[in-house]
């Protein structure tokens, strides 16, 4: 499965991209 995570460099969104790609995810991330 793909997720696109907005915000992925933030302290929850590093760990929330770390999970995801933990558990097998394809993960985006985009960060402005």
């Amino acid at each position: 499965m793909n997720i696109l995570l907005t915000g992925c460099a933030g302290f929850i969104g590093s760990h929330a991209t770390d999970y995801f790609l933990s558990k097998g995810y394809k993960v985006d991330g985009v960060d402005c």
